[in-house]
C-alpha cells in the first residue's frame, strides 16, 4: 500500500510509516498530479489545501486528517 501524506510536517509520519510507504507533498495537489502518484490512501497532516472529492473517491475514503489544535480555542 502507498501512503500519500499532505502537508508541511508528513516528513514526521516517514518513521511510522516506512519511507518505501510514502510520497509526501505540501503543495496543493490535483487529480492528475495523484494518478500520476497512484496512492491507496491519504494522510493529511496540517495541509492547508482541500483535497478534491475526485481524489478522496479515488482512494475509497481512505483518507485520514490529523488535526493539531488547542480545541475550543
Amino acid at each position: 500500500m502507498k501512503i500519500l501524506v499532505l502537508g508541511p510536517n508528513a516528513s514526521l509520519l516517514s518513521p511510522i510509516l516506512g519511507t518505501s510507504l510514502v510520497a509526501q507533498s505540501n503543495d496543493p495537489i490535483d487529480l492528475q498530479q495523484f494518478n500520476e502518484i497512484g496512492c491507496d490512501a491519504i494522510i493529511s497532516f496540517g495541509y492547508r489545501y482541500k483535497i478534491t472529492d475526485q481524489i478522496l473517491e479515488r482512494v475509497n475514503g481512505n483518507a485520514i486528517n490529523i488535526h493539531i489544535s488547542l480545541l475550543p480555542w
